[in-house]
């Protein structure tokens, strides 16, 4: 929208800087900044930024976590739903326990996800310190 607004003749012959040239005896006006120029740097800047805000977003894995938020929010809002209605598997006199060691069941594999990322970091982590170690090792025997 912003290029779009640049390319109208109104704003694309508007000049905001200029600067007067002589040149053969005759006073020439030539433009340093138009308003044009700045919607296209507006349009540029807006980009750069949104592409960084992206990637930030990307890296941090924001919209995966928020994902498999929503998956297990559904998960337990349907078992209190079949809970609630006395749907099969529910259906029967004491209900409870089956419904407690569902919501449990559920919890505990999301628990066992969480617990999996920080042992991956931790993992990295002690390889990049055995590998420095081995640089060390191998620079302090070749001096």
């Amino acid at each position: 929208v912003i290029i779009s607004i640049s390319t109208m003749g109104i704003i694309e012959n508007t000049d905001i800087v200029t600067k007067v040239v002589i040149e053969n005896g005759i006073h020439k006006t030539v433009s340093l900044l138009s308003l044009s120029g700045i919607f296209q740097i507006l349009a540029a800047s807006a980009g750069v930024v949104l592409v960084i805000i992206n990637k930030v977003l990307e890296l941090e894995n924001y919209q995966q976590n928020w994902l498999e938020y929503r998956e297990m929010a559904e998960k337990l809002e349907r078992e209190r739903l079949l809970y609630v209605t006395r749907t099969e598997p529910y259906d029967e006199e004491n209900a409870f326990p089956i419904f407690v060691e569902h919501i449990e069941g559920l919890l505990a594999k999301e628990i066992q996800k969480w617990k999996a990322v920080p042992k991956q970091q931790q993992n990295n982590e002690l390889l990049e310190k055995a590998q420095k170690a081995i640089d060390k090792n191998l620079n302090t025997k070749t001096e």
